[in-house]
């Protein structure tokens, strides 16, 4: 879940990526000759807020889906200040040129950078996240996928976006990554929300977070034979830098965050959720962790 705050400046910090803006929602950029095995040149901003997997991601070859909504966003940062190449997914070809707008600004390489328009419940944005990024850099490592499962309905209507659409899209990507990522012992990290306990209303968010734990544990036995880890995050109150869906104006985000007192008793930032990203798809600190969904929320249970 996330909160708002206006002058919580985290994002001001961080560097990611860049992408190639057009005005067309459903546009691709063009193809670059560049490989990922170039390591990019890093500018001295990138260098000094770079964390302590300095280089580990250097050449390798991520896709963020989500990108243009908080989480997805700052997976795209995170991965990015590392020195990875990215294949970002976001639904507004609008939106995702307001992010290459405020990405180039950190001075990372555009060329590095793949940005695909479309829905993240078409079957046609899956193959093009996979069939492009073969095409543009000749590999995959690793799939961040920001999970929308939160809906305020409690109808029929819930079920059907989280089973026909959301999970039902993961499941189709993930099959298709299967042979990309097996050639480089890839992995991918799926991130999700969570909500206080509150009652009916969050009803189809925990069923939603039971059907992601599921298809972590299954698809963890399924692809882990050929050198695939999965694993994933359940997130708890963090702030952002715009208004979440959840808290509709300033006085319920209050609330919400007095709601979900966790042991640390504060709400967590999404550069931290980034940390923990980055950890799970590292290949060398999280190679023997998968199956796993890791709940980064302050210490909710229990306190």
């Amino acid at each position: 879940m996330l909160l708002n705050n206006q002058h919580n400046n985290s994002t001001n910090h961080s560097n990611g990526l860049a992408i190639n803006g057009n005005s067309s929602p459903n546009s691709l950029v063009a193809d670059s000759p560049i490989g990922a095995n170039a390591s990019p040149k890093r500018s001295p901003a990138q260098q000094k807020n770079s964390g302590h997997f300095r280089g580990e991601f250097v050449g390798k070859v991520i896709i963020v889906t989500g990108a243009t909504r908080p989480f997805g966003r700052q997976m795209s940062l995170t991965f990015g200040r590392e020195g990875a190449s990215l294949t970002i997914q976001g639904p507004s070809g609008e939106r995702l040129a307001a992010v290459k707008e405020s990405l180039v600004r950190s001075g990372v390489d555009e060329r590095r950078i793949l940005a695909i328009s479309g829905a993240s419940t078409e079957e046609g944005t899956a193959m093009e996240l996979v069939e492009r990024s073969l095409q543009r850099f000749g590999k995959i490592d690793a799939l961040i996928v920001s999970v929308d499962l939160i809906s305020d309905s409690t109808e029929h209507s819930a079920a059907d976006q989280l089973f026909g659409g959301t999970m039902r899209w993961l499941v189709y990507l993930s099959s298709l990554l299967v042979k990309p990522l097996a050639k480089t012992e890839g992995s991918i990290v799926a991130i999700s929300g969570t909500l206080p306990k509150t009652a009916m209303a969050a009803q189809w968010h925990a069923i939603s977070r039971s059907a992601l734990a599921g298809w972590v544990a299954n698809s963890a036995q399924m692809f882990g034979p050929k050198g695939i880890r999965i694993n994933g995050i359940n997130v708890g109150i963090v702030r952002a830098d715009f208004r979440s869906r959840q808290a509709k104006n300033e006085d319920e985000q209050q609330n919400l965050c007095s709601s979900a007192v966790n042991a640390l008793r504060r709400p967590g930032t999404l550069e931290e959720i980034g940390q923990v990203a980055l950890f799970l798809a590292s290949p060398s600190r999280a190679s023997f962790i998968s199956g796993q969904v890791i709940s980064a929320d302050g210490g909710t249970n229990g306190a």
